[in-house]
């Protein structure tokens, strides 16, 4: 379970972006955060990474807190629509590998990691050419894909989904309903989309 109590956050104009935020998500939800722009999503998500501290408050997954936890890694994995970092000369399979080789995955299981995932995302097409021969919606895949590589216990979507075609968005959202019940993860997608009715088992809205 993931627990966010009094969690408050503002910046240096004083603006309060989130104020004395308290919510409980179980695991094994698929969450939808969804809000107007400016109403504190990414900023939420962002907290949860580590990416930005709070002004006040806790966030606790089971018994850890997140505030005070310094490796995150393979633990929360926040995915933007804007890929970034990779290496654009490399391969896609490239970049994943090396990716995956920052964590704590073995040669033998990166590999097998890397060939479920472009099955599940149909990129096997996309693995052996390099980023900057992508398209950005083939690109956003491989970045969904990098999301997913360590099998975190958090995944975290700001509006990943949203430049994907109907059909690889579908695809992608089966696979995510499969991976948070089999791994009893918790992934919260912030999206403006709206999904299908059962899609997912939580609706959080700011």
């Amino acid at each position: 379970m993931m627990k966010i109590q009094n969690l408050s956050k503002s910046f240096k104009n004083k603006r309060k972006v989130l104020d004395s935020l308290h919510m409980t998500i179980d695991r094994g939800n698929l969450v939808h955060l969804k809000g107007p722009n400016g109403s504190g999503k990414t900023t939420f998500l962002k907290i949860i990474s580590g990416i930005l501290l709070p002004d006040s408050g806790s966030i606790f997954l089971d018994e850890v807190n997140l505030i005070n936890l310094k490796q995150k890694k393979g633990i929360i994995s926040l995915v933007s629509n804007n890929p970034r970092s990779f290496f654009m000369r490399l391969s896609a399979k490239q970049n994943l590998e090396f990716f995956g080789s920052m964590g704590s995955l073995r040669k033998k299981e990166l590999s097998e990691r890397i060939e479920e995932l472009s099955d599940a995302f149909s990129s096997n097409d996309l693995m052996d050419l390099s980023l900057n021969k992508l398209s950005s919606g083939q690109m956003q895949k491989i970045n969904i894909m990098r999301g997913y590589l360590l099998s975190p216990d958090v995944i975290l979507f700001d509006e990943a989904f949203d430049s994907l075609d109907v059909d690889n968005k579908n695809k992608l959202l089966d696979y995510t309903k499969k991976y948070v019940h089999i791994k009893d993860s918790i992934v919260i997608i912030c999206s403006h989309s709206e999904f299908k009715e059962g899609t997912v088992d939580k609706v959080i809205n700011f």
